[in-house]
């Protein structure tokens, strides 16, 4: 990786524990050792251990409440610790579950909007003024699922529909304001979110989750308002939309029925 200059002095994400978050850390630590990270997650960051200006604010993003409480927190923290700059929110908390959606528990797809789009919304809706005001910027973690409808992933895979089309509108609301806003599009990444929800792919076909954070840094860097890591990917990204929508949705509930179950 080269060494680079990163114009931010502030650096606000969540689910920096592991998978896509984690390898964001270490990339932007890797830019910076003096920028100030606040990570909001229910779990510490392992690469926190023994770091400077690496703050960890426990936080289910399920909890509206529990958003409002810990914002003021960072905003002050901001404030006080690092009063000039830039500052960068990552939004990239998200899971999901595997599944015809019938067969699925409709409380964990009921929190899955709430931590998918809710947290996302209410997040950035905090954390904008300040951001505005100092200059900086967003990235907001959609999926290569956001294209299309996904069954077997109807809810994970329209929440990230939603991530996708409301990043790129408010990129444009933001224009004039100074700060730069990009949608992340991953495919099949290496990361623990398979685990979670329920499913495994073929292990040759996950993407690293460090050549994810390259990617999209470089598109952020050049004010691209989405990115979709992956040639393989993109490909199947443009080639689905030469087809009528229901047909994709067949096609995309055939391919992801053949994921396996995880164990």
């Amino acid at each position: 990786m080269d060494k680079r200059y990163l114009e931010y002095s502030a650096v606000v994400i969540t689910g920096g524990s592991s998978g896509i978050g984690a390898s964001f850390l270490t990339f932007l630590l890797n830019l910076s050792q003096k920028v100030l990270i606040c990570n909001l997650s229910r779990r510490k960051p392992k690469l926190f251990e023994g770091k400077e200006r690496c703050y960890h604010f426990e936080c289910d993003l399920s909890k509206r409440e529990l958003i409002e409480e810990v914002v003021p927190k960072i905003n002050q923290l901001l404030i006080d610790q690092m009063p000039q700059g830039k500052i960068l929110l990552i939004n990239n908390s998200g899971f999901g579950e595997y599944g015809a959606f019938q067969d699925t528990n409709l409380s964990n797809q009921l929190n899955m909007i709430d931590v998918n789009v809710c947290a996302v919304v209410h997040l950035t809706g905090l954390m904008l003024p300040l951001i505005i005001k100092r200059g900086g910027g967003i990235i907001n973690v959609s999926s290569g699922v956001g294209f299309q409808p996904t069954p077997y992933m109807a809810t994970y895979g329209a929440t990230k529909s939603f991530v996708l089309d409301w990043t790129l509108a408010i990129r444009e609301d933001l224009r004039d304001k100074g700060v730069r806003v990009l949608a992340l599009c991953p495919g099949v990444t290496q990361s623990s979110f398979f685990a979670r929800a329920g499913f495994s792919p073929e292990k040759e076909s996950r993407q690293p989750a460090e050549e994810v954070v390259e990617v999209a840094w470089k598109a952020f860097e050049a004010d691209k308002g989405f990115v979709i890591p992956g040639f393989r990917n993109k490909v199947m990204i443009c080639i689905g939309k030469f087809f009528p929508l229901c047909l994709l949705t067949r096609i995309s509930g055939m391919i992801v029925k053949r994921f396996r179950k995880s164990k």
